[in-house]
């Protein structure tokens, strides 16, 4: 019986060298695409990955011209900022638009809560809500007006609002770290999550889905540093 040659030649391990080389290569590269995205492998999610940037560095909101909607109509135009800073509330934001049956849906829910909870303890006067729609050409102030009537929207505790211009929407997604793709059907799909923001018009921290009890917490502790 003859034993088989467990021994390669030099010419066939040199042959397996650059494809060697270049797995490892390529490996290497994508951990370090993976470091940079993850920031240091600290976060393992898009949302996580905002989230600890926020924490390090509050981002600026772009001062974009908006429609301010409430239940009783919309107010003069002015600016996202303007509208913030306007009485040194701590504003808690979300995007959504009026064709969404899914997560803006569940979005409005919680919003309904926090809305609830901010009234009787007349924490409406350190915090509001703010709910921007990324579909504007559909969303007009009249359909915002009908929404936060469906939604129980009450005047000066949730406001709704629709940016003036496309490219501007897309700067405020941008800073947002909004997600959002057309859907195919009509629709969009998107990340669904409630952002802080300090009453200067910083972002200061985002917060998902079901986090709402938390989002106002924050807010809460935002607004004692501001009347301090």
């Amino acid at each position: 019986m003859i034993s088989p040659n467990l021994n390669k030649s030099p010419d066939a391990a040199r042959s397996y060298a650059p494809t060697l080389a270049a797995s490892l290569l390529v490996g290497a590269m994508a951990l370090l695409v993976f470091y940079g995205i993850t920031l240091g492998f600290r976060a393992l999610t898009f949302e996580h990955t905002l989230r600890i940037s926020l924490a390090e560095q509050p981002r600026h909101l772009p001062d974009i011209p908006i429609t301010d909607v409430s239940a009783t109509g919309a107010s003069p135009k002015r600016t996202l900022v303007e509208t913030i800073r306007a009485d040194g509330r701590v504003t808690l934001l979300a995007f959504f638009y009026t064709r969404c049956t899914t997560l803006c849906s569940a979005l409005g829910s919680e919003f309904q809560q926090l809305q609830d909870q901010l009234e009787p303890a007349d924490l409406g006067r350190r915090v509001r809500l703010l709910s921007v729609t990324f579909d504007p050409h559909f969303d007009t102030t009249e359909r915002l007006q009908r929404y936060g009537e469906w939604q129980h929207a009450r005047p000066g505790l949730w406001m709704f609002a629709r940016p003036e211009d496309s490219a501007d929407l897309r700067s405020l997604l941008r800073t947002c770290g909004v997600l959002l793709m057309p859907d195919g059907a009509g629709g969009y799909r998107h990340t669904a999550n409630i952002y802080l923001v300090g009453s200067n018009g910083d972002l200061l921290g985002v917060y998902g889905l079901g986090e709402g009890r938390r989002a106002l917490d924050a807010a809460i502790a935002e607004s004692r540093k501001v009347l301090r």
